[in-house]
């Protein structure tokens, strides 16, 4: 499926995400990494999930499976790293956090990672149904968790709670608390 404007949508929901704020230099760059993570899902490195109502996209997803050949979260981190000398200059740094987060999610086999989930609209019920069809992939394609990680205060830790998904462990990634979860899929 094309998901035209995907990449904008998961821009305009993450230019304010705490951790992109503290990683990339400004607001450009952010838009730009979102681009390219578009791209990449077109060359089959992530998958873009999209949610369309009428003419528009109204929610975005980019996550990854374990069950094909993609892109792991630690590939992601070089993906940023790409873009902001201060993640590959802290990478050291984050070499304990990264080992705790493995160790937290290692038994969760085979698994999907949620990268980014977005909805244009608030309160409309587009995110849960993106969810539930990201989800549903999930585990056609062989996955028996999701796992995400979600910022300490961010509201969306709500959202997940409520539709089963458990915290798993906490891991502070260049100094943020994010929460992260799973849920057992079949």
């Amino acid at each position: 499926m094309t998901c035209i404007g995907a990449g904008n949508l998961l821009y305009a929901r993450f230019f304010n995400e705490p951790l992109l704020a503290k990683l990339f230099k400004n607001w450009e760059s952010i838009r730009d990494f979102f681009q390219l993570i578009v791209k990449l899902a077109h060359r089959n490195f992530f998958t873009l999930a999209c949610l369309r109502c009428g003419s528009g996209i109204v929610a975005a997803a980019v996550y990854v499976s374990e069950t094909r050949p993609s892109v792991h979260v630690l590939e992601l981190a070089r993906l940023l790293a790409s873009f902001s000398p201060r993640v590959l200059a802290s990478f050291p740094s984050q070499a304990r956090e990264f080992l705790n987060y493995f160790k937290a999610i290692r038994g969760l086999k085979p698994r999907c990672h949620l990268l980014f989930i977005a909805s244009a609209y608030k309160r409309r019920g587009y995110g849960s149904k993106l969810l539930k069809l990201v989800e549903n992939c999930c585990a056609k394609s062989g996955c028996n968790w999701i796992v995400l990680d979600v910022y300490l205060r961010n509201p969306a830790l709500h959202f997940y709670l409520k539709r089963g998904y458990k915290p798993i462990t906490l891991v502070k990634w260049w100094g943020l608390a994010y929460v992260v979860m799973a849920k057992r899929l079949k």
